[in-house]
């Protein structure tokens, strides 16, 4: 909040400032939303899809999944007319079913869609990448399928 106090006082008359974050929306509740609303914000969710391929990889520190959280937290964001993307990561998992995933994703009602690939460091090895993350081409293949199934604008990043 401080930091758009400042901006506000800062900005030259003739620029808009444009703000977005990127969250896993646990943590969301209306006092946020309706800040985040207010100020015209832009946020990100990560979402990897439906539940049991969110609940995979993005854990709690008490290792439950947060998929519930996350949804509660978009729920809010939409109550307040927040804009929102999706950020899904597709990792090993995933990426085998890119219809379920899309078409979940898209009943959420973003406008906006981002896929990233996982790729992460095997940690028993000094090369090479871990099981979970994704491999190119399986992620080729999931964005083709997806953009020929899909109405949304899709963003690859």
């Amino acid at each position: 909040m401080k930091v758009v106090n400042l901006q506000k006082k800062q900005k030259p008359a003739d620029r808009n400032i444009i703000n977005g974050i990127q969250t896993n929306a646990t943590l969301l509740n209306d006092s946020w939303c309706k800040f985040l609303s207010d100020e015209g914000f832009l946020v990100g969710v990560s979402i990897d899809g439906p539940e049991k391929f969110h609940n995979k990889f993005r854990v709690s520190k008490d290792n439950k999944g947060s998929f519930n959280k996350t949804l509660n937290g978009y729920e809010l964001l939409q109550k307040y007319n927040v804009p929102t993307e999706l950020l899904t990561v597709v990792n090993s998992e995933n990426v085998k079913f890119p219809i379920e995933v899309y078409d979940y994703l898209k009943q959420l009602g973003s406008a906006f869609l981002t896929f990233l690939p996982l790729v992460e460091k095997d940690k028993g090895s000094d090369s090479g990448a871990s099981n979970n993350s994704v491999p190119s081409e399986a992620f080729g293949s999931f964005l083709n399928t997806v953009s020929m199934n899909g109405s949304l604008k899709i963003l690859v990043k």
